[in-house]
């Protein structure tokens, strides 16, 4: 599916050196990625060319963060499961709503389902939390928290020519900040796709919302 207002299906990551980095995609940054999962069924990404130092891309099952979250704060979980505005910041499909409600958490027949972004999380409670932006604001505090815990994630440098292909609701991922050297021509290159599968997985009715907005 397209990833940018100009209906690009395939993306180049790496680090244009925005002016305002704060606002930009991450992928157009250096900086470090918290976990997150991506839009559609499957993300992939294809090493092109590794930078000088970091970019490690982190990667997390949602079940082993739902523990862990389950541990640290039993009383809150629930909140992970209900409605919650996600602002989807100009990467839906021409036309369709800005401001879309789904879970971060569901299950169907029995399994885990996942959806996650913190700054689309943040941005939503902003424009529609009004008394509770205080309180949703410490909820994905702690699942960032969770789920940026070593512990809980296996990390993995892509080289060159190597790929990874990630169920976006079952796996959460996230990158470690890099550094290029244009010198030695070490300046990390990597490719991106989002996939719609043919045979949808099952998938809550609550996030179905979500793909909609993206014109599946």
């Amino acid at each position: 599916m397209s990833q940018t207002a100009d209906g690009e299906l395939l993306v180049s990551v790496v680090d244009e050196h925005p002016s305002e980095a704060e606002n930009a995609r991450g992928y157009v940054t250096n900086d470090r990625m918290l976990m997150h999962t991506d839009p559609t069924d499957v993300a992939a990404l294809l090493c092109l060319r590794q930078g000088a130092h970091g970019g490690s891309g982190i990667y997390a099952s949602a079940e082993t963060i739902l523990n862990a979250l389950t541990e640290k704060a039993p009383t809150i979980v629930p909140e992970y499961f209900r409605l919650w505005p996600w602002d989807l910041r100009g990467i839906q499909r021409p036309g369709a709503a800005q401001i879309v409600l789904t879970p971060i958490f569901g299950i169907q027949h029995g399994e885990l389902i996942c959806r996650y972004g913190s700054s689309m999380l943040r941005q939503g409670a902003m424009r529609r939390a009004g008394h509770r932006l205080a309180g949703d604001r410490m909820i994905l505090d702690i699942f960032d928290e969770v789920a940026q815990r070593p512990e809980l994630s296996l990390r993995y440098t892509l080289r060159r020519g190597e790929s990874v292909w990630l169920n976006n609701y079952r796996v959460l991922h996230g990158r470690e900040s890099f550094e290029d050297e244009a010198a030695s021509g070490m300046v990390r290159h990597l490719l991106r796709t989002w996939i719609w599968l043919h045979t949808r997985p099952a998938i809550p009715p609550e996030f179905l919302a979500f793909s909609e907005e993206f014109g599946l």
